[in-house]
């Protein structure tokens, strides 16, 4: 019921007057090969009796058909084109709004990544299905109307052609399958393939690539997969070549002998030499509609399988979130256990207790591994809990609930090449005096004015009218999206790990002055950030060995106490 649901929105994006068009125009190509055997055998009746007004009202009909035929063929490949165009975008979109749907923790496996792989081969193949499927239906009274002249003159013929008509479907279907198979089995190499074309595409790691002189070597990696790709999709071109070729073989060997057999009966006396050309005409449409049948069941196998794919991608299910909260007021972790899907048997989280209450900054500190960037992604509801909960404001579980928003700023954060309006409101609804407001207090309103639209200036180097700004006023920028969406809860992920110790303490105590109502969480390594935060949450192992002010866990903490005094030595040695 999903797959025609589906079928039927997609027909309604496209358009149904572009719809009814392109069947439209199907019809008449399959009716103008009919159309004209029939000219052809009247043509050669005015000319045997000498009938010239007959012959050119005839040539003067095929002539129109033939502009008609010109100008359809013209139209007919915009609208084809418009409606591939379309019908591929919205299989884009909703390829990527059920990835958004689901959560981080179904492309953390392989089965995961290879159902969303499969599911982008079905891209456009809905609307290619149904106008497939079409294509079939019309070639039905195509060779009815074709066969059954031939059949009365010949009934021999009907066996050939049934002949004819089971091999190719037959042979086509093992073909289809075949390729289909091999397709499959190539996924895996295919990421590999545009895995390393896109080290290329990104300007980040091009630049590493250059400074380490291993262009070569990562060019001949990608090389030696496309030849892998190449030599495996060859096998399958040539024994599906030698399949078409035989078949052909067999309806060039049919179609010879109808045409003697035709001829015979022509010189013989038996039939009119303008019903011979009638019936050859016709054994060549039949056979042409045959061999059409043949590729639009190949098309469709094709088809079918890529929807079935993208179908199955679609029809994945997760719990439903139900419930929301009008605020935020404290985040309860209970026992909290995790590993990654990939890797079971290790959990990065054991046992995490912690209460978090609105009004209160949280700095979050420890060794690399210790299972930070993890209990971050669980707080963003990236992933969901093994073990243990993550409670909103004492009973509603995290991933339960609609329309928390979390402001998140990483270490890379994302530079979005919009508008400097666009990164700020990022999609909420457009407030100038909270736009001019956020700009003023992330200390932007210089900078905007300093550039050649203000705040409709396009940002990043993407296009050829975009401005490029530093580093840091970038992180401004996102600083101002945080302080426009009014966030509930306001995670920060080292993205000052760039700054200077000065200017990163600058930017929390900013932030923490600006959302001193609302949860904030600070990620950081550094000794300058520890008298920022009302807590200290001290991770060892995937543990929380120390919950507590500075100066407690200084006298508590040995873990702690030890990080410290590195952290002291390393800034008394001059390393910042």
């Amino acid at each position: 019921m999903n797959r025609v649901y589906r079928l039927f929105n997609t027909l309604k994006y496209i358009g149904w007057t572009r719809v009814l068009i392109n069947v439209f125009i199907l019809l008449l190509w399959h009716v103008f090969p009919l159309i004209g055997n029939y000219m052809n055998k009247y043509l050669t009746s005015s000319l045997i009796s000498c009938n010239m007004s007959l012959t050119g009202g005839i040539i003067l009909v095929q002539i129109i058909i033939w502009i008609i035929s010109i100008l359809l063929n013209s139209y007919d490949q915009n609208v084809r084109q418009e409606s591939v165009t379309r019908s591929d975008t919205y299989d884009k979109l909703e390829l990527c709004k059920k990835r958004c749907a689901l959560s981080a923790q179904y492309f953390e496996t392989p089965a995961g990544i290879n159902a969303f792989s499969q599911a982008n081969r079905g891209i456009g193949k809905r609307y290619s299905l149904f106008k497939n499927a079409v294509v079939l239906l019309m070639l039905v009274p195509t060779l009815l109307l074709s066969i059954v002249p031939v059949v009365r003159s010949a009934k021999w013929a009907c066996c050939l052609l049934a002949f004819i008509l089971g091999l190719n479907i037959f042979l086509s279907a093992r073909c289809a399958d075949m390729e289909y198979l091999e397709s499959v089995k190539q996924l895996e190499s295919e990421r590999k393939r545009n895995y390393y074309k896109s080290l290329f595409y990104n300007f980040s790691w091009l630049k590493e690539i250059r400074c380490y002189g291993v262009e070569g070597w990562l060019l001949d990696r990608y090389d030696t997969v496309s030849k892998k790709i190449f030599k495996e999709t060859h096998k399958i071109h040539i024994r599906s070549s030698l399949i078409t070729a035989s078949i052909d073989v067999v309806s060039m060997f049919s179609k010879l002998l109808f045409w003697v057999y035709i001829c015979y009966q022509a010189i013989d006396g038996a039939i009119s030499i303008s019903n011979c050309v009638l019936l050859i005409g016709l054994w060549d449409t039949a056979i042409g509609a045959i061999e059409e049948f043949r590729d639009a069941t190949i098309r469709l196998y094709h088809d079918y399988k890529g929807v079935k794919d993208m179908d199955s991608f679609l029809d994945v299910e997760e719990e439903t979130k139900k419930g929301s909260v009008q605020s935020v007021d404290a985040i309860a972790i209970k026992k909290l256990s995790f590993s990654y899907p990939a890797a079971k048997d290790k959990s990065v989280l054991k046992e995490v207790s912690l209460d978090l209450y609105k009004g209160n900054c949280y700095l979050m500190l420890g060794a690399n591994g210790a299972g930070k960037s993890t209990l971050i992604k669980l707080l963003l509801s990236q992933f969901k809990v093994d073990e243990g909960a993550i409670l909103i404001n004492g009973c509603h579980d995290i991933n339960q609930l609609n329309g928390i928003k979390v402001g998140y700023m990483a270490q890379n954060d994302p530079h979005f090449s919009m508008t400097v309006k666009e990164n700020i409101i990022f999609g909420a609804a457009y407030d100038e005096d909270r736009l001019k407001e956020a700009m003023q207090k992330a200390g932007i309103t210089n900078l905007i004015e300093s550039l050649p639209l203000k705040e409709n200036t396009l940002l990043g180097m993407a296009y050829d009218e975009g401005r490029e700004v530093s580093g840091g006023q970038w992180q401004r920028i996102s600083f101002a999206r945080l302080i426009y969406n009014q966030c509930d809860i306001v995670i920060l992920d080292e993205p000052t790990a760039s700054m200077d110790p000065l200017a990163e303490r600058d930017l929390y105590c900013e932030i923490k002055n600006m959302f001193h109502d609302k949860i904030i969480i600070l990620v950081s390594h550094r000794l300058s950030s520890v008298g920022i935060a009302d807590k200290i949450i001290f991770l060892e192992e995937g543990m929380v060995t120390g919950f507590d002010t500075h100066e407690v866990l200084m006298s508590s903490c040995a873990s702690y106490q030890s990080m410290m005094a590195i952290q002291e030595a390393i800034s008394e040695g001059g390393a910042y």
